[in-house]
């Protein structure tokens, strides 16, 4: 049980792992609103911890609502000194479970979108996450894999740059041959 008294369904099925590179920092989330399981925007300079949202998790965000508009958003985990930076954010829609983790690939300093990439785990039915990864694509307006540095992208997450590619260029082409 939930928190809240509600049962809380865990999506079974098929996962796949995507890295993507956000192009902007923004939207900047409330960390104790996600906490509490809230979505709530804030100005960088507001006097709260946040994080770098990106907009690729408010793209996923913004999908997921518009799929199931009971979807659910929360903390999982933050790093300990750069929580606007290295961070975790679950999503949860009547057909997906999504895990957004922020991952820094380079020493603090660097901007948001140059120090950091975004892992994408989507556990649900194959058609629905296959059908989510297409319409997400879309929503983007490109295929989210123009990393400025390629190799410590590849050491650091482990999977290769032909990898990362083909995982979305699947999705992207079955959103072409439909």
């Amino acid at each position: 049980m939930a928190e809240n008294g509600e049962a809380k369904v865990q999506v079974k099925g098929h996962t796949i792992k995507l890295i993507a590179q956000p192009k902007d920092e923004k939207p900047y989330l409330v960390l104790f609103a996600l906490d509490r399981g809230e979505y709530q925007e804030c100005s960088i300079y507001s006097v709260r911890t946040f994080i770098r949202f990106s907009d690729i998790g408010s793209s996923v965000w913004q999908l997921a609502k518009e799929l199931d508009k009971n979807a659910k958003i929360s903390s999982k985990d933050v790093h300990w000194i750069a929580e606007d930076y290295a961070w975790s954010v679950s999503i949860t829609t009547k057909d997906i479970d999504i895990i957004l983790t922020s991952v820094l690939y380079r020493r603090l300093g660097f901007k948001y979108v140059s120090s950091c990439y975004i892992e994408i785990e989507l556990t649900g039915k194959e058609e629905a996450v296959s059908s989510f990864i297409e319409k997400l694509v879309v929503k983007l307006g490109r295929i989210p894999t123009d990393f400025q540095d390629w190799e410590v992208i590849v050491e650091k997450s482990g999977v290769s740059k032909e990898e990362i590619e083909e995982r979305w260029r699947k999705y992207t082409l079955q959103a072409c041959l439909k």
